[in-house]
């Protein structure tokens, strides 16, 4: 998706010389569904990562029943402890701490996108319109006669 902004714009630019043009409308509409794309595959990549983890926490607890009837409890505690999933510090509970740190970076990183197409869309909108068009030749002949 950046290397499609990234495109867009300095295409855009590059050709025309200016900024004016660059986000028309169907330019915007099409950002706006890979944006939205983006934001679907990051539930489904969170909802994923959640069946993950409940599947490992299964089979944690699988694999320590079973080992109960062969193991003391000692030697069981100590054989488990660094694969307890509700203990910081331990793999499990890293890739929690991972989800919900990559959540947020993809989440602002869509929230920026967002509102950088619609800037920019709302500023080309008031850039290409005439009203705005005479109003800068006007202040561009008042400051000229200054």
């Amino acid at each position: 998706m950046g290397t499609f902004f990234l495109t867009v714009m300095v295409v855009r630019v590059i050709a025309r010389g200016d900024i004016a043009g660059a986000f028309t409308g169907n330019i915007a509409i099409l950002s706006l569904a890979f944006i939205a794309l983006s934001a679907v595959n990051l539930v489904y990549s969170r909802e994923s990562l959640c069946r993950k983890e409940k599947l490992f926490t299964k089979h944690y607890e699988q694999l320590k029943e079973r080992y109960s009837q062969l193991l003391s409890e000692e030697e069981k505690q100590k054989m488990f402890e660094d694969s307890d999933p509700r203990k910081d510090g331990t793999h499990a509970n890293y890739i929690l701490w991972q989800k919900s740190r990559y959540t947020w970076i993809w989440a602002i990183a869509l929230v920026l996108f967002a509102l950088l197409v619609g800037l920019m869309w709302c500023y080309n909108l008031f850039e290409t319109s005439n009203v705005v068009q005479i109003i800068k030749a006007i202040v561009k002949c008042s400051t000229k006669n200054i």
